[in-house]
């Protein structure tokens, strides 16, 4: 079972989402077809690590995550600031 404090975290984690969702949809500020395909994404990835983690140990899965934030990183600063 997912402790309580993770459950409540949850909740309000999603509560602030939605509530940003109606406020920026209402001010029509929201890219509705990138939003999607990056909630499509974050889902996909969400079941994928949970799924990870039961097959693999946390600190493998917690290092690959972290390995690809980093890539990610110097990837996206090389393209913004790299004289080419």
């Amino acid at each position: 079972p997912v402790p309580l404090r993770f459950q409540q975290s949850t909740m309000v984690s999603a509560a602030v989402s939605v509530v940003a969702i109606l406020m920026f949809g209402a001010g029509e500020l929201i890219a509705w077809y990138q939003g999607s395909v990056v909630m499509a994404g974050t889902v996909v990835g969400g079941y994928t690590a949970a799924r990870a983690v039961q097959i693999l140990s946390q600190e493998w899965v917690r290092l690959f995550i972290v390995a690809v934030a980093c890539c990610m990183t110097v990837y996206f600063f090389l393209a913004t600031y790299a004289v080419v």
